[in-house]
């Protein structure tokens, strides 16, 4: 994907338990963005990536949502012979670079669900969208 739209991190915690979930997730990105990955954390990671490919390939849907996904992203048909060549490639100056970029805290829009406790937030919902909810 050339661009990315969207960096979404979820989160699960209790409503008295949300401010601290949050300054928690803002410390680690700024974190990360200042000091990039560790070896081991970049190792883990393409492990992961390359590993997990085939296991997302075990059936006729698997195969058509990849290969739907690639053509959405502009990616060539055999680029998922190229992908994991692609991961192995990326090095630690690289992530470091592209978090400096985009993990930028200050710039989080962050959207609670429930009735948190002592934050505010960008955008809180208290009732799921388009739903009434039951009168008691």
């Amino acid at each position: 994907m050339a661009h990315a739209s969207v960096i979404q991190a979820n989160l699960s915690a209790g409503n008295e338990k949300a401010a601290e979930a949050v300054r928690v997730l803002k410390e680690e990105w700024g974190k990360f963005a200042a000091k990039g990955a560790t070896e081991q954390e970049i190792k883990d990671a393409k492990n992961y990536l390359t590993g997990s490919l085939l296991l997302q390939l075990t059936s006729s849907d698997d195969i058509s949502g990849t290969l739907n996904s690639l053509q959405r992203d502009h990616l060539p048909p055999d680029y998922i012979n190229e992908r994991n060549a692609k991961i192995n490639a990326v090095t630690a100056k690289d992530i470091h670079r592209v978090a400096t970029r985009l993990l930028k805290p200050e710039n989080l829009t962050i959207v609670l669900v429930g009735q948190p406790k002592g934050i505010n937030a960008d955008i809180t919902l208290d009732e799921p969208p388009g739903m009434k909810t039951p009168k008691e």
